[in-house]
């Protein structure tokens, strides 16, 4: 049943979303915890996302406002 569930969490793995992208992150935990075959196509697909974490961290956050003078 969990190779129902491989493509659809890979694709949530490559959502821009934070709270889709921590969702994708547990199913596919959970996947890899209960099967083999989730294990080795999720995988592959680590590259891609540590890519964007190490992205998404290294991005200086600029607020348009300032409230604090």
């Amino acid at each position: 049943m969990a190779e129902n569930f491989i493509n659809p969490a890979t694709s949530l793995l490559r959502e821009k979303h934070h709270g889709v992208l921590i969702t994708g992150v547990q199913l596919c935990t959970d996947l890899c915890k209960i099967s083999t075959e989730a294990l080795e196509h999720i995988r592959k697909v680590v590259f891609h996302l540590s890519y964007y974490i190490v992205n998404h961290v290294d991005v200086v956050y600029f607020p348009r406002t300032h409230f604090g003078y």
